[in-house]
């Protein structure tokens, strides 16, 4: 898998606001239909399965997801990635992320989630894909 197989990277509060995001590709639909299929995909399997959502399996794409205590992360890439690798990295952003903005998922300066930029090009670049 190469950087290129990332399409996007949502990291997304416990209310669904999105933290953070990232597109690699040009074609940026609408994101908030993109948050609302997430938040109600991850309702549906909590509230049906009482379960935890790890990823769908599309046409094109692969939706991943990883959730921790205050956000998760929505990582959608190309199909045919390596699931371990996506794990890996899921992991990685997890664990900068809540490094750097520990206690202000809820700041009332939602900006200062943008410096997560630079982090997360160097989780990408150090990860062997």
């Amino acid at each position: 898998m190469s950087k290129n197989s990332i399409k996007y990277i949502w990291i997304i509060a416990k209310d669904y606001r999105i933290l953070f995001q990232k597109n690699f590709i040009e074609d940026m639909k609408n994101q908030e239909l993109y948050l609302n299929f997430f938040s109600s995909i991850i309702k549906f399997s909590k509230t049906v399965t009482h379960d935890e959502l790890e990823n769908i399996e599309m046409k094109d794409s692969l939706v991943n997801y990883h959730f921790s205590d205050d956000f998760f992360i929505v990582l959608i890439t190309e199909k045919n990635v390596k699931i371990k690798k996506i794990k890996e990295i899921l992991l990685k952003i997890q664990s900068s992320f809540q490094n750097l903005f520990d206690g202000l998922y809820y700041s009332e300066n939602p900006e200062i989630f943008n410096y997560f930029d630079e982090t997360l090009e160097n989780i990408l670049k150090n990860t062997k894909l």
